[in-house]
């Protein structure tokens, strides 16, 4: 399937889900991130989940890992529609938010972060296939951001959803995950792309 066909259905099978399987699908996502190896993780960018969208709930792993690693520290962003790229800020209990256009909560100052800094990457995706590529909201804001990053970055997608088989418009600048997790599953793809 094409990503826009992926993206239709799989934006629907999102809007499907119960409260209860929503709650139940984040404690697991969240119980495969705890498995995880944060001991050598200096600076991970995480997303905040727009909540309209039943996007993973990246909340629950903030806390925890606030918590439990508090040497990590947790980076969000900040986009930019007119050239569609992000900015990137310390998250601390004195960063303050406003909603943007697509309903994202975003930092409105902080301490910039540079890309060249982050060890992991957490990244909000609809599905992705059986080699790591993946199918978002179609705007490209992560492909330009991904690509500014170290080329040992850990791309790490979180998706309620199983890898389809194939994706079958993968552009050359799309850039692949190396890992997705899933309720079900902790996913390693082959790196190298």
């Amino acid at each position: 399937m094409t990503k826009q066909e992926l993206r239709q259905l799989y934006r629907l099978e999102r809007k499907r889900l119960s409260g209860n399987e929503l709650r139940a699908f984040n404690h697991q996502l969240l119980e495969h991130l705890k498995k995880m190896d944060w001991s050598k993780c200096q600076y991970c960018h995480v997303y905040l989940p727009i909540s309209r969208n039943q996007e993973p709930d990246t909340l629950l792993f903030i806390s925890w890992i606030q918590d439990t690693f508090p040497s990590v520290r947790l980076v969000i962003s900040q986009s930019h529609a007119e050239d569609r790229s992000m900015s990137h800020y310390l998250l601390d209990n004195t960063t303050t938010y406003v909603e943007n256009k697509w309903g994202i909560p975003e930092p409105v100052s902080g301490t910039p972060v540079d890309e060249k800094l982050l060890d992991m990457v957490l990244i909000p995706l609809l599905i992705c296939d059986r080699t790591g590529n993946r199918v978002g909201y179609g705007k490209g804001f992560y492909d330009r951001f991904l690509k500014k990053c170290r080329p040992d970055v850990q791309k790490i997608g979180l998706s309620f959803f199983e890898p389809v088989e194939k994706i079958t418009d993968v552009d050359p600048y799309d850039i692949a995950l190396d890992c997705c997790i899933t309720p079900q599953h902790i996913i390693y793809f082959e790196s190298g792309r």
